[in-house]
């Protein structure tokens, strides 16, 4: 097979700091290849060489036998280049397919918009938007806001955009197995049924594998039959209740429905999070995790049910008078300021009235001091992560809700997170934790709720 892709003692610096060093890298056409390694181990600096993002300092790129070096990023895509990234970026009030058909006209260049033409007129910008959506099994949310759709779901509409570009080369970036998972032979990367010759894919990865195996789940208190942890939950239990009084319920969600639109996505959910307690929310892709953790911040405004935090109703409130409340949310995309350094974007959430200070999560996490002086944008997945529950710490957050911390994290930052979230859990601060990682709920929750 002839080489696609090919790069030789590639190099990208920061000043004295390399994060990539010599890499080394051929790709076949037609083929699959894997980018493995941990958080900050430079894959997706990789991937900003590749596509232009980033100038490299040293080496050589060649792509389909042409020199990349000195190429500008829409250059690069106009060569047969396409990538999706860690995070999510869609528009989000456009429709599904008005997405994909946007990324099939953008195949057409300095043409692609033309204001005297009707957009409709390119029946084969619709035709390729609908064979796409046919492939990756969206048909039936073609009409639905992008917005609207679960995370799994957006992954999945983001690679069906780089797919309509039709590309020599698909590079996809780390958080592919906490995609669409519909069904565990479903993979939105496998091009074999398309007629074109794009099937050379890189996949920026941090296991060999994806797992997936069957558990119990709980909703009650785990049983402790020997007493070996009573003197550790009683000491948690008098935290909690020096820290927010001796209610015994924190939050409660009661019979809630929410809805965007005309679609029900919430239909009659209830939970409950108690002083000093981690609760887990579990459930599959479009269930409603992310929709319920909306409704509780008034994102979106439950149309039934009641919510009641310390005994105050949060329905029909304001975003920013719920948060005054105590509640903080770390988002599923982080929400971090890329252009500040790590420790701008945590001076502006200290508040003095909090438990934790600068140098408290400094301490838990030391990673962050180490880089402390670099902007957002440079850290890796995981520090990015720690940046976002470190930052929602100083915040004096009563109750810490998290939507899938651990998504897209090498396993050895995901330990590192469970630490944490168990010290957090110790000093009696309530979590209510949206994952789909069944081992560390199963490490962390006292209870479980399943959409």
């Amino acid at each position: 097979m002839s080489i696609l892709l090919e790069t030789k003692n590639l190099e990208l610096a920061y000043g004295a700091f390399h994060a990539v060093n010599g890499v080394n890298l051929k790709v076949e056409a037609g083929t699959i290849h894997t980018i493995i390694g941990p958080n900050g181990a430079g894959k997706t600096s990789l991937f900003h060489c590749l596509t232009g993002e980033r100038q490299a300092t040293a080496g050589a790129i060649h792509f389909d036998g042409k020199n990349l070096m000195r190429k500008p990023a829409h250059g690069r895509v106009g060569l047969g280049m396409a990538r999706s990234f860690q995070l999510t970026s869609l528009f989000q009030n456009l429709s599904v397919r008005e997405n994909l058909r946007l990324a099939a006209q953008g195949r057409d260049g300095a043409k692609a918009l033309n204001f005297w033409r009707r957009v409709e007129s390119k029946r084969e910008h619709l035709e390729m938007a609908d064979q796409v959506l046919e492939r990756l099994q969206l048909t039936a949310r073609a009409d639905t806001l992008a917005g609207e759709l679960s995370h799994g779901q957006q992954r999945v509409l983001e690679v069906g955009m780089s797919i309509c570009s039709k590309p020599k080369l698909l590079m996809l970036g780390t958080d592919l197995g906490h995609g669409h998972r519909r069904h565990p032979d479903h993979d939105p990367t496998d091009q074999r049924p398309w007629p074109r010759p794009y099937r050379a894919v890189d996949r920026a990865q941090h296991e060999h594998r994806h797992v997936h195996q069957p558990t119990h789940h709980r909703d009650e208190p785990r049983s402790d039959p020997g007493g070996r942890h009573t003197g550790i939950r009683a000491r948690r239990r008098a935290r909690a209740h020096r820290l927010f009084g001796r209610s015994r319920l924190m939050l409660t969600v009661d019979n809630i429905h929410s809805y965007y639109d005309k679609s029900h996505v919430l239909e009659g959910v209830s939970l409950t999070v108690n002083p000093g307690e981690l609760v887990t929310l579990l459930g599959r892709n479009g269930a409603g995790k992310t929709t319920t953790l909306r409704s509780l911040l008034g994102i979106i405004c439950p149309r039934q049910g009641q919510i009641h935090f310390n005994g105050q109703p949060l329905v029909g409130q304001k975003i920013f008078e719920i948060a005054r409340q105590g509640l903080a949310l770390v988002p599923e995309n982080r929400g971090i300021f890329r252009l500040l350094t790590v420790e701008e974007n945590l001076r502006i959430a200290v508040r003095k009235t909090s438990r934790w200070q600068m140098e408290d999560v400094y301490g838990m996490f030391p990673r962050l001091k180490e880089r402390r002086k670099n902007a957002g944008h440079a850290l890796s997945g995981g520090e990015q992560q720690m940046l976002a529950i470190a930052r929602a710490l100083l915040n004096d957050p009563k109750l810490l809700i998290l939507d899938e911390p651990t998504e897209g994290l090498a396993p050895v930052i995901v330990d590192e997170l469970v630490k944490i979230l168990r010290k957090v859990k110790e000093d009696g601060l309530p979590v209510l934790l949206v994952e789909q990682n069944l081992m560390v709920c199963d490490k962390l929750a006292d209870r479980h709720y399943v959409l």
